[in-house]
């Protein structure tokens, strides 16, 4: 993939791969073909996901009123190839159906998503804000 850049998630890299750690040199051949693996299985920080290729994984909200229910993803970041914006995909029958904003705004021509990064968590008492 040359010209393609995307990062990885570098502390999930580092965790998947020390399950490895105690491998002998005699198994580098095996050692490198697993990492390989790894690292191409690793999560995409940062790559647009074409919505012909895949939505984002939907989960079940019930209405309470009603007693019915429609399926929403998580909030992800879309793009229609000029602006970007945070919308959840939602589908039932009859109800509605596509890309919207928490404000209610629907979004047409969407054409690629990607996930939304996780919250910023201080690693160090030294970063919490006070």
């Amino acid at each position: 993939m040359i010209g393609v850049k995307y990062m990885i998630d570098e502390k999930k890299l580092i965790e998947d791969l020390e399950q490895y750690a105690h491998l002998s040199a005699g198994d580098s051949v095996d050692t490198i073909k697993v990492i390989i693996k790894i690292v191409g299985d690793q999560p995409k920080v940062g790559e647009w996901i074409p919505c012909s290729e895949r939505l984002p994984e939907m989960h079940r909200e019930d209405m309470e009123a009603e007693g019915e229910y429609y399926m929403t993803s998580n909030p992800v970041l879309v793009t229609d190839g000029n602006k970007m914006h945070v919308a959840e995909y939602e589908e039932d029958d009859g109800y509605r159906y596509g890309w919207h904003s928490f404000d209610g705004e629907d979004y047409d021509n969407i054409i690629a998503w990607m996930p939304l990064p996780e919250p910023y968590r201080p690693e160090k008492e030294s970063e919490q804000i006070e």
